[in-house]
């Protein structure tokens, strides 16, 4: 029987299909604006074209050109033998002759069966025959979750890329550039990466540690690459891991580093702040804008700033500045206290907030004050009781600005008395501003001098302030001014 010509509906659902020219990878426009180049090929009208990569996966298919492109008016069609259900089945080959990549490769749709034309995603895969990979470009796209194992010279799995395009096992040995967006790693102890050119990542992510002499170093310090300590707190080597310790922190929003131990250096420390609660131990010189708080001890301490602190702590050394300057604020704060006092100030002038001299007595009572009193009683000095009194010793000190004799050994009391200066005094009677203050009858009260009762030694000092009642009350006197 003679063999006949075999018509269309008894070959449409072969599994290979005719040959297309080109295979296109990326997405494109069909109608309107489909390409006129494809692979580098430039297309006719009525060439074939296996279409693989469009975003909507239901577009994919064979196509027919039938408006080469030229601007926005190029337009494809699906072939007569695949643009109906039933055409279409899985496992259906297409060969693609031409393109400057995809010459001479062959295609397998891998969608499964039941396909609908138009409706159903279709899949295609660069199907290979052999088991090998020859000279020449090439590219593998493997699916199904799978991992691509190379051996090369009878070693089995020299490299193997996992599904997800991991380098699982291999060396890489590189003379160019190894250019890409990450680089992660546990260690290094697994696969070796040998570059003798550029590394362009965007992140090295690792457990481990990077060395740059070529070492190969397994695991990480402080449990594997974490930390050690606390936040803040600053890492050192402790013992082959890192350590961390709440003695030692950086805050990275003051820019301040502070220690509660000791801070020791044969150099200079220079800086900002300075901050502890230790000691910093240096053979050299400490220059900051300003230290606080904590002890400086060492050969010279230099500053530019203010040196703040708690205590300022210097044992046989000595401190040298421009100024010292009171930040906690007027009348807070002292130079030495009376245990621990200074011997001798040498200055070229001093100022005080109070306007007196005064000087310790022993007194046989508490007296405010105000209280003009006199040497008599049964200590140093007692309240006076009679007017014109020639032993008044001065008047009872509300603040003093200088004050002498003040470690006075006393049984009872031990008062201020002023002797010169400006100080509040308990007064009665008229008095006139400049008028010649003495005791009064009154115990602890001035009033204006009697010209006939005048006795040498008998003035207090000059009233500051009008007054005049025959109540007691206070002005200020100019004590001591005859």
């Amino acid at each position: 029987m003679g063999l006949t010509k075999p018509r269309a509906a008894q070959i449409y659902n072969l599994d290979y299909k005719q040959a297309t020219r080109v295979v296109t990878v990326a997405n494109i426009t069909l109608s309107g604006g489909a390409p006129s180049s494809v692979d580098g090929v430039s297309l006719s009208l009525n060439d074939r074209v296996l279409v693989t990569a469009q975003s909507t996966g239901s577009q994919n298919g064979l196509y027919l050109v039938t408006t080469v492109g030229s601007g926005s008016n190029g337009t494809w069609a699906r072939t007569t033998d695949a643009n109906q259900t039933g055409e279409i089945d899985a496992g259906m080959i297409v060969m693609v002759t031409e393109g400057t990549i995809y010459a001479d490769t062959q295609w397998k749709l891998i969608t499964d069966n039941p396909i609908t034309v138009g409706t159903t995603t279709l899949t295609f895969t660069q199907n290979y025959s052999a088991n090998s990979i020859t000279g020449g470009t090439s590219n593998v796209r493997v699916f199904s979750n799978a991992n691509v194992t190379i051996s090369s010279a009878g070693t089995a799995n020299v490299l193997l890329v996992s599904s997800t395009g991991t380098i699982v096992t291999g060396t890489e040995s590189v003379t160019g550039n190894i250019t890409g967006g990450n680089v992660s790693g546990i260690n290094l102890t697994g696969t070796t990466v040998s570059v003798t050119g550029n590394v362009y990542t965007g992140n090295i992510l690792t457990n481990g540690y990077y060395y740059a002499n070529g070492a190969v170093f397994g695991g990480g310090g402080g449990g594997g690459g974490t930390p050690g300590g606390a936040n803040t707190q600053i890492q050192y080597n402790n013992n082959g891991v890192f350590g961390g310790a709440a003695s030692f922190t950086f805050n990275n929003t003051t820019n301040a580093l502070a220690t509660t131990g000791t801070f020791s250096s044969t150099g200079n420390i220079t800086g900002g702040n300075i901050l502890t609660s230790g000691a910093i131990s240096t053979s050299s010189t400490v220059t900051a804008a300003s230290t606080v708080g904590g002890v400086i001890t060492g050969t010279s301490v230099s500053v530019s700033g203010n040196i703040t602190s708690g205590n300022l702590s210097v044992g046989t050394g000595t401190i040298s500045g421009g100024n010292i300057v009171n930040t906690n604020g007027n009348g807070v704060g002292n130079i030495g206290s009376s245990t621990l006092y200074f011997n001798t100030v040498f200055a070229k002038a001093t100022s005080a907030q109070y306007a007196d001299l005064a000087e310790m007595y022993c007194a046989d009572d508490k007296y405010i004050p105000g209280t003009v009193v006199e040497f008599g009683g049964k200590s140093e000095i007692t309240i006076t009781t009679q007017s014109h009194s020639t032993s008044v010793a001065g008047i009872i000190s509300t603040n003093p600005s200088y004050l002498m004799n003040s470690l006075i050994a006393c049984k009872i009391n031990a008062l201020e008395v002023a002797l010169v200066g400006r100080v509040p005094c308990l007064v009665i009677g008229t008095i006139c501003k400049g008028d010649r203050l003495v005791s009064s009858d009154l115990p602890g009260v001035a009033q204006a001098l009697n010209i006939n009762l005048y006795q040498p030694g008998c003035i207090i000092g000059k009233a500051l302030e009008e007054y005049n009642s025959s109540e007691p009350g206070v002005i200020e006197v100019a004590v001591g001014r005859l």
